[in-house]
């Protein structure tokens, strides 16, 4: 079982310069956890996305862009139809299109993809 408290504070420490506390970023780390929450997933979890956290942390050097690959990290399931090939591609158009107003992710969109 995940420690959800323990998600949360991952996601504060990650966008902390970003947004750290404002409502914007609370209803994101919500709309992560109720996309990876939905009954019809088994693997695409919030414990797989700790999983992928943590690989990414292992992975870090000094060169790596962390803020983006960390969001990469969170986002890259949140779209998850068990039937459609086609679910990481479109996670990206979905968080463009439900999240554009959320400044503290616009800030940094230009340095984790379209």
């Amino acid at each position: 079982m995940i420690d959800l408290e323990a998600m949360r504070e991952r996601w504060q420490e990650h966008i902390a310069r970003y947004g750290r506390g404002t409502q914007p970023a609370q209803d994101c780390f919500r709309r992560l956890v109720d996309a990876h929450a939905e009954p019809h997933r088994h693997y695409h979890t919030l414990e797989h996305i700790a999983d992928v956290l943590d690989f990414v942390d292992d992975l870090a050097d000094a060169k790596t862009n962390l803020f983006a690959v960390r969001l990469a990290g969170w986002f890259h399931d949140v779209i998850y139809d068990s039937k459609a090939k086609d679910n990481e591609q479109r996670a990206p158009s979905m968080r463009r299109r439900r999240w554009r107003n959320w400044a503290f992710l616009r800030r940094r969109s230009t340095e984790w993809g379209p």
